[in-house]
């Protein structure tokens, strides 16, 4: 068709693939008390499972929305989403790392996969438009994919010409090979440290990696499992 200048599948998702997982389950963990907000601190964009209602964050969250069933209430049937806005807004500090702080980040939650751990390309677009049009600063991506895209690739350049940082996890299948949109120009690839500085044995690697950060923190909700300490280079 003459008004048709590409096209392309859209492409599922799986939160699986660089998620955090379980190392060593501790139901009685306790949820740390909410942070207040950092005065003039960047806004963050949580694209992941949404936030559970049953953790408290208080002025930390400055928005959501659930992208899978707009006009809905968000919520986190897996808990991922959850455990990477705790890491994000600095209310859980992962194992090893030095940035303790008694204020935290404030974030968005836009809650991008479905209760079965998935989502499409076009899901991650709307996600990522409505960060923009919340004036997010970073985007913080804590999932991945091998298949490239060419319609991905143009909407992470038009959130990045439009001043957003953009930071992906690089997998947690230690081949070297390129995940998606970590491995896109311009977007921060992060791969996972251990628990005392080494490189996690599961953290993937490659040219396309620009720097690794702690990847193992302590819980107080689980992903598809209980609370407890949890690896990744979601994380």
């Amino acid at each position: 068709h003459p008004n048709v200048a590409a096209v392309e599948p859209n492409y599922v998702i799986d939160i699986g693939e660089p998620g955090a997982s379980l190392v060593s389950g501790n139901a009685g963990a306790s949820s740390p008390a909410p942070l207040p907000a950092k005065e003039g601190a960047s806004l963050v964009a949580v694209l992941d499972t949404g936030l559970s209602g049953d953790v408290e964050m208080g002025d930390l969250v400055k928005g959501s929305l659930d992208a899978t069933q707009p006009g809905t209430p968000i919520a986190d049937p897996s808990g991922h989403g959850t455990q990477m806005a705790m890491v994000v807004s600095g209310m859980v500090q992962p194992s090893s790392s030095q940035a303790i702080d008694d204020q935290g980040v404030p974030f968005i939650a836009i809650k991008a996969f479905d209760a079965e751990g998935n989502t499409t390309h076009f899901s991650i677009m709307e996600s990522m438009a409505y960060a923009q049009e919340q004036d997010a600063r970073v985007l913080s991506l804590s999932w991945g994919s091998p298949v490239d895209s060419q319609f991905m690739e143009d909407a992470i350049n038009a959130a990045r010409e439009s001043n957003l940082f953009v930071v992906a996890a690089a997998g947690n299948e230690p081949n070297g090979q390129a995940m998606y949109p970590a491995a896109y120009d311009g977007v921060i690839a992060v791969s996972a440290l251990g628990a005392t500085g080494e490189l996690w044995e599961n953290s993937n690697y490659g040219s396309f990696v620009d720097l690794a950060a702690p990847g193992h923190a302590e819980f107080p909700v689980g992903h598809n499992g209980p609370a407890g300490y949890y690896a990744g280079t979601s994380i």
